[in-house]
């Protein structure tokens, strides 16, 4: 199994150098969005900048997202959806929220795994799905300790 998480991704998508870019930017994105929106985070300018450097330039400009756009731009409006639903729904908390919460968090592991249905088919994303849920590195009992 690879180590790190470019050499997890380059395995996931067959080598599609591009596919993985992409993959490493929308992660980026994901995590330092989530500290902005996160008082106890601590994002600074530059990552803030960075974010949106990705999101202005680099993604548009990378060809397996120019290539995959009209398939990756809804997916990746359902994972923003997603995420900020789990912020409300974190900061309500009726019954059974966080429960929910931490599964719409989740969202960027099934973009993962449509990069790797683009970059190779169907049939290899769910082969090799599992292994990339199983990244999702937090439990559903440490988030929840985490929210209380």
């Amino acid at each position: 199994m690879p180590d790190s998480l470019v050499d997890k991704m380059m395995s996931w998508f067959r080598g599609n150098e591009d596919a993985v870019r992409f993959a490493l930017d929308l992660w980026v994105v994901a995590k330092v969005w989530d500290d902005v929106v996160d008082p106890s985070a601590d994002s600074s300018v530059e990552d803030v900048n960075d974010m949106l450097r990705r999101l202005i330039y680099t993604i548009p400009t990378n060809p397996f997202y120019a290539a995959n756009a009209h398939e990756l731009a809804p997916i990746m409006h359902d994972m923003m959806l997603r995420w900020q639903i789990a912020i409300k729904m974190e900061g309500d908390q009726k019954d059974g929220d966080l429960h929910k919460a931490f599964i719409l968090r989740a969202g960027i592991y099934q973009v993962l795994v449509y990069i790797a249905s683009l970059s190779v088919d169907a049939t290899w994303a769910v082969v090799v799905g599992p292994e990339i849920w199983r990244t999702y590195g937090v439990t559903l009992d440490e988030y929840v300790k985490a929210m209380d």
